[in-house]
């Protein structure tokens, strides 16, 4: 088990029991995707990833031309059992340079990457994880849309079909904001929230 901190990786081998140093050089991390034989991170604007575990890293630009014409950021999304990748690319596309985001899949451990669709214009992705099961979920901010409390809206979807649809399954829940979310094996559904702790659905 990994975690990402403001000073490095630390590891844990006795799930979650006790923990320790990893890699000092691995600052900033952001969420942590696991594939067929590797891992995955966001460092920065970039990506890392590592074959071995964790253990060491390497720079890792992917080709998202299939998904995504031009210059991309890339927000790691979720894994699937069967080893299917699903990544967020945000574009800024000309003459608006109003912000597409577009949820591109892989087959492929990430060599080639199609676009499955984009998600609508205002919406942006808080937290994802996925479960045995082979749902993915996502969770949502809505900028657009006010509510009285916060100015924004906050929304979980599940995907059963890596990506194609998507369901609102958004737990009755205080509107805020989602700072990650994970599965357990029965299929239980956790959301950590700011301010308002850990959901289960």
């Amino acid at each position: 088990m990994l975690v990402g901190t403001a000073v490095g990786l630390y590891r844990s081998t006795d799930e979650g029991a006790t923990w320790g140093t990893a890699d000092t050089t691995m600052t900033g991390t952001g969420n942590f995707v696991r594939g067929k034989g590797i891992l995955v991170v966001q460092k920065g604007f970039g990506l890392m990833k590592s074959t071995d575990d964790g253990k060491t890293w390497a720079a890792w630009a992917p080709d998202f031309s299939g998904a995504a014409a031009g210059t991309v950021q890339v927000k790691p999304g979720v894994a699937l059992p069967d080893g299917t990748l699903l990544f967020t690319l945000d574009t800024y596309p000309a003459p608006s340079l109003k912000r597409v985001a577009t949820l591109a899949r892989s087959t492929d451990n990430g060599v080639t990457w199609t676009a499955v669709g984009t998600f609508p214009a205002g919406w942006t992705r808080t937290a994802m994880t996925s479960d045995a099961a082979g749902n993915a979920y996502f969770g949502f901010k809505l900028p657009e849309v006010i509510a009285a409390s916060t100015g924004e809206t906050h929304s979980v979807f599940r995907s059963a079909d890596k990506g194609a649809t998507w369901t609102d399954v958004t737990p009755t829940m205080i509107n805020v904001p989602m700072t990650g979310m994970t599965t357990n094996k029965a299929g239980t559904l956790f959301a950590a929230t700011a301010g308002a702790g850990v959901w289960a659905r």
